[in-house]
């Protein structure tokens, strides 16, 4: 089976590494240059944020191509679900959007084991080749092309021969013929050697030949540029476990090979080839000394000699999956590859470098993606002036495809100006200043120093005057947007009327908190599913305990519901302490449970400070009140008294009625001169007055008459919105009734206490008796009803 080597992510810049200028033949790797004077400026302006162009399924290997026009087209692997065959399949952006969906292209087995399965490029004409292979089915090497923007494609025609193949990689050069290679098992047992073949544009197949003919050795990852007209091919060769890259170049009909790397008792592997179609000749490999690294290797003169090899990497994560291209435009080989960086065992993250062969240094590394799940399998295309890289990433759960487009200028292959790079803060990735510190190294081509600038904040620099040029300094102050978290700066800097090539810096801001907070009556309905109020009493026996519901800001108990949410925090959120009562951490779901109210026992309203820290440092403080009412105000008396709870006036002759004898379970029931008065409620903001001083009633059924304060009675609060002299509810008579028994024709006696914010009910309770007749009707559903 051909795996694909898996690999980690990098979250700090890599420092810019000169590419030795001295060329060798055959000799072993030598330590890296040190960094260049002035890295290269880079000559890609990308897009702020990428896209997520596949849908729900698994996406995975994207291959992209851009034509003469600029559009993206990208061919990849998609399994609908995780147990059926997986599916060849090719999106474009040529309508303005990618297909999330794209077109199936073919079926092939279950197990995706032959990385990468399908490779696109872009030839003349904006014709469209596909090499793929049948894995799990005949693993055979397939061609197909398409005219129209991948609408049609032709039939699938096989390019390897019956022994197993795999790992297909193509070339289209100018006259559009489709050079292709792969690895087959024709040795047998499992010795893959490489294998080359061109479909010519007439549609014929030329004959098939081998770069290294050796049955004896492992040959794997081969991968094709064209150069001087010849067929270029580099490859990982394993002898005995010690893999090395080798490369091939056609000379008439023999292929003349060597070795490369040149690590003996190290794992190189993973190899990518591009050449600018002369003489210039770009290597990148994965080697393994302990920790992964990106190595780099040139050739000046069509691959006869080659440059010293060069880490683009050195860290301890692992680096790995390179893929190199070039652009006539800009003039420029680039490599991408996916890092872990510094963290192992981390997700990747995608990065860019640009390799000049004039001035022969590299740029600074970029990173492409910047996501929380692991961004792999990096693949790179340009056009004449759009650049454009996809990868597979499981941010979003399953392995989708993320996009990342950009435009190609200049970047010293001609014009003036003078470009550079910016580094926000100090080159953090994140900073709880909202004011930002930026540092500007030019690099101008004369040696002299860019006299205007231009500066923009989360959108490309878009014309010469948008926006408006400023003189030059190096240390310019940026104000980052009040919205948003990720910031990117751009800046173009201008020498004597000469607009350099932008660049940019992204950083995250996160200067205050997004919180959400709740502090509430811990008995109030309308809680989170996970707050548990076991241990509170919202029982009544003798007196004592109160409702399950209540006003938000009160509270009978010496505690209170807090409820601490993520309003979506730059960096998240991490603790919280409540003055004089508690501190916490913040978990993923937040934070919600009963606390402590701060304060002494006095029946008053208790200010809570709740002070909520993240991750980076902000502190932000969220204040509220709570009003304390107990039933008993003075807990210290060893008599029990009631000067908590609201008092319902019996001299009034408070009434409560119903039918006396009901058809249906729900009854309706009136309320009379009623007058209750409260310590609290209705004079903290209420505005109640004597009399409707009451939050609502608590009501319990009986189909025996028992005192109003019997453990038998199951209580249910309902709220009165406008506490009067008179109003009706409607009623459920089964309501709190769990025994079937009870649940029967017959007499019922309704209890009601009224009830403070708080939920304390008053001592004294009304009754009204309902005689239920036989037959009688019980709705599907019951909501209780106010009615004045």
């Amino acid at each position: 089976m051909l795996t694909h080597p898996t690999s980690l992510r990098r979250t700090t810049r890599i420092a810019a590494l000169m590419l030795a200028v001295l060329l060798v033949g055959a000799t072993a790797p030598t330590t890296a240059a040190p960094p260049a004077p002035a890295a290269p400026p880079t000559s890609i302006t990308w897009d702020a944020q990428p896209k997520i162009i596949t849908n729900p399924a698994r996406e995975n290997f994207p291959s992209v191509a851009v034509d003469a026009n600029n559009n993206t087209h990208i061919a990849y692997v998609a399994q609908p679900t995780p147990t059926s065959n997986w599916e060849i399949r090719y999106t474009n952006n040529v309508g303005g959007a990618f297909n999330t969906t794209g077109t199936v292209i073919d079926s092939v087995g279950t197990t995706a084991t032959a990385v990468p399965p399908a490779i696109l490029a872009a030839g003349p004409n904006n014709v469209l080749h596909l090499v793929y292979v049948l894995f799990g089915i005949d693993n055979v090497v397939y061609y197909r092309q398409s005219t129209n923007n991948g609408q049609t494609w032709t039939s699938r025609v096989p390019v390897s021969g019956g022994n197993k193949s795999a790992a297909p990689n193509l070339f289209v050069d100018s006259a559009g013929n489709a050079h292709i290679v792969w690895i087959n098992d024709q040795c047998g047992g499992s010795i893959y050697n490489v294998f080359y073949r061109v479909r010519l544009a007439n549609g014929t197949f030329s004959n098939i030949s081998k770069p290294k003919d050796e049955c004896g050795v492992f040959q794997n990852r081969p991968q094709i540029a064209i150069a001087n007209g010849k067929p270029q091919v580099a490859f990982a060769r394993d002898t005995s476990g010690n893999s090395e890259i080798y490369y091939a170049r056609l000379e008439g009909t023999q292929w003349v090979n060597q070795n490369i790397s040149q690590s003996p008792g190290i794992s190189s592997q993973n190899p990518a080839i591009a050449s600018d179609s002369g003489n210039n000749l770009f290597v990148a490999w994965d080697e393994n000394a302990g920790s992964h690294e990106i190595f780099f290797k040139a050739s000046f003169d069509g691959g006869l000699t080659w440059s010293s090899p060069n880490n683009l990497t050195n860290n301890v994560g692992i680096s790995t999956a390179p893929y190199v291209t070039w652009s006539a435009v800009s003039q420029r080989a680039y490599v991408v590859w996916q890092d872990q960086n510094n963290i192992v065992s981390s997700p990747e993250e995608i990065w860019e470098r640009e390799f000049d062969p004039a001035s022969r240094v590299t740029s600074d590394a970029f990173q492409i993606s910047k996501t929380s799940g692991a961004s792999r399998a990096p693949s790179m295309a340009l056009g004449p002036g759009h650049a454009d890289v996809a990868w597979h990433d499981n941010t979003s759960s399953v392995y989708q495809l993320y996009d990342l487009g950009g435009q190609i200028v200049d970047g010293g292959g001609g014009g003036g100006g003078c470009t550079g790079t910016l580094d926000l803060d100090n080159g953090a990735s994140q900073t709880r200043n909202s004011t930002l510190q930026g540092k500007i190294t030019p690099s101008c081509r004369d040696g002299g120093a860019p006299d205007m600038k231009q500066i923009s904040v989360d959108a490309p620099i878009s014309s010469v005057t948008t926006p408006a040029p400023v003189a030059y300094n190096a240390n310019p102050t940026i104000d980052a947007p009040t919205a948003g978290c990720d910031h990117t700066v751009y800046v173009r800097l201008i020498q004597n009327n000469s607009v350099g090539t932008p660049f940019q810096d992204t950083i995250k801001v996160d200067s205050h908190i997004d919180a959400s907070t709740l502090a509430a009556n811990p008995h109030m309905l309308g809680l989170p599913p996970s707050y548990n109020q076991i241990g509170l009493n919202d029982a009544y026996v003798n007196g004592v305990g109160g409702a399950s519901n209540g006003a938000p800001n009160y509270t009978r108990d010496r505690l209170f519901f807090l409820g601490v949410n993520d309003a979506g925090d730059c960096t998240g959120l991490t603790s919280f302490s409540v003055l004089g009562s508690l501190s916490a951490p913040i978990s993923t779901n937040g934070y919600a449970s009963a606390i402590a109210l701060p304060g002494d026992s006095s029946p008053v309203a208790h200010t809570i400070t709740i002070i909520i820290s993240d991750t980076i440092g902000n502190q932000q403080p969220y204040t509220s009140a709570l009003i304390y009412d107990p039933a008993d105000t003075d807990p210290l008396d060893t008599v029990t008294n009631t000067l908590g709870l609201p008092v319902l006036d019996m001299s009034k002759n408070p009434v409560v009625t119903g039918p006396a004898s009901a058809t249906s379970i729900i009854v309706t029931l009136n309320f009379s001169n009623i007058s209750v008065t409260d310590n609290l409620y209705g004079k903290q903001g209420e505005n109640l007055p004597d009399g409707k001083q009451f939050w609502g009633i608590w009501v319990a059924n009986s189909p025996t008459d028992v005192l109003s304060n019997s453990q038998t009675l199951n209580w249910t609060p309902i709220q009165i919105p406008s506490p009067d002299l008179t109003f009706s509810v409607q009623w459920s008579l089964f309501s709190g009734l769990s025994n079937p028994q009870d649940r029967r024709a017959g007499d019922y006696f309704v209890y009601v206490r009224f009830l403070d914010g708080a939920g304390n009910p008053s001592a004294a309770a009304l009754k009204a008796q309902i005689t239920l007749a036989p037959n009688f009707s019980v709705p599907t559903s019951y909501v209780p009803a106010i009615q004045r």
